[in-house]
């Protein structure tokens, strides 16, 4: 995760004027995720992964609720150029089973893959794979 962390830093810095620290906020959601065992018991469940977006503005980092809100209009791709630098996905998924560490009701250990994905970099067309 820290490598992660560490490429969405770097990129929201050279790619960001200001409000840069925006980030925090995607960074609690992908803690709240990987710390919840409700929500990992459901990603082991159901075989979809989480899924995180980060779009990298000038003057700030959005989440998905205002990333997709200024995405929704009749050229995608007018808007992506207008609002953002960068886009990225996060996805996080569990690969296998998980299981009890301990023999303890409160700590469960679950394989983890954290997958980070740039959508769009200002450049090319959105990649959606």
């Amino acid at each position: 995760m820290t490598s992660i962390l560490s490429q969405l830093i770097m990129e929201t810095g050279k790619n960001c004027k200001a409000y840069a620290s925006d980030l925090v906020y995607g960074y609690d959601r992908i803690r709240d995720t990987v710390r919840s065992l409700d929500t990992m018991i459901e990603l082991t469940d159901s075989g979809q992964p989480e899924r995180i977006w980060f779009g990298i503005r000038d003057y700030g980092v959005d989440g998905e609720m205002l990333l997709f809100a200024r995405l929704d209009g009749p050229s995608l791709e007018v808007a992506m150029e207008r609002y953002y630098n960068r886009i990225y996905l996060l996805e996080i998924s569990v690969s296998g089973d998980h299981e009890r560490q301990n023999g303890s009701d409160r700590e469960w250990v679950f394989p983890t893959e954290l997958i980070l994905k740039k959508v769009w970099d200002g450049t090319d067309s959105l990649k959606t794979e």
